[in-house]
C-alpha cells in the first residue's frame, strides 16, 4: 500500500485527483531497492524528510551529487593529479531536490559551522605553526582540520550516490519509514 501525506486544506483536491485516477506527483519517478532509493535527476520527492519522513513544511535541499566506478580510484597508486584528471572526466552528475524537516535542517547546518570553523582553525594553526617554527601547533593545527572535517562533512551529509548512470540515481541515508511508500523497483 502507498500511503500518501496531505495537508488539510489540500486533502479534499488529492482525495479528488486520486478518485479521478491521478497517479500520485512521485509515484513514477522515485523507487525502493531494498535500503536504497533509486530515482532520476531532478525528480520532485514528496513533501517529506528523507532522514526521518517527517514533514518538510515545501523545505526542498538541492542536492548536486557526484559518481564515477570505485574502478577509477586505481590510478591513486600512480599519481594524485592523474586520478583527479580521470575521475573529473568519467564522474557522473545528478540532481537531486530533497526534503528535510527543520530537525535534519539544524543538524546539517551544525556539520556544516563545525566542518568549516575547524577547516579555518586548522589552518590558522598550520600557519602561525610555520611562522612560530613550533611543531605543536601545526600538528594541532592538522589534527584540527582532519578530525573537525571530517566530522562536519559526515553531519552534514544528507544523501549519498552508490551508482549514477544516464537514466537513474541510486542513493542510500534515506530513511525506512520513507523508503516504504515508495513502490520496489522494477528495473533489472
Amino acid at each position: 500500500m502507498n500511503r500518501s501525506w496531505v495537508c488539510a486544506q489540500c486533502k479534499p483536491t488529492f482525495l479528488q485527483r486520486l478518485t479521478e485516477g491521478a497517479s500520485l506527483p512521485y509515484q513514477g519517478n522515485l523507487w525502493r531497492m531494498g535500503k536504497r532509493l533509486v530515482t532520476i535527476s531532478e525528480a520532485a520527492f514528496p513533501d517529506r524528510c528523507v532522514k526521518c519522513n517527517a514533514p518538510a513544511n515545501g523545505f526542498r535541499l538541492k542536492r548536486v551529487l557526484y559518481w564515477q566506478h570505485p574502478a577509477y580510484y586505481l590510478p591513486l597508486l600512480c599519481n594524485l593529479l592523474i586520478l583527479l584528471i580521470v575521475v573529473l572526466i568519467v564522474r557522473k552528475k545528478a540532481i537531486l531536490h530533497v526534503g528535510l524537516c527543520e530537525k535534519h535542517r539544524a543538524k546539517r547546518k551544525r556539520g556544516l559551522i563545525i566542518g568549516w570553523s575547524s577547516v579555518l582553525i586548522g589552518v590558522g594553526l598550520l600557519i602561525c605553526g610555520a611562522g612560530l617554527s613550533s611543531g605543536w601547533a601545526a600538528f594541532i593545527g592538522v589534527i584540527i582540520l582532519l578530525v573537525g572535517g571530517i566530522t562536519g562533512a559526515v553531519l552534514a551529509t544528507i544523501i549519498t550516490p552508490t551508482k549514477i548512470t544516464k537514466e537513474n540515481v541510486w542513493v542510500t541515508g534515506v530513511h525506512q519509514d520513507f523508503l516504504a511508500q515508495l513502490p520496489e523497483w522494477p528495473g533489472p
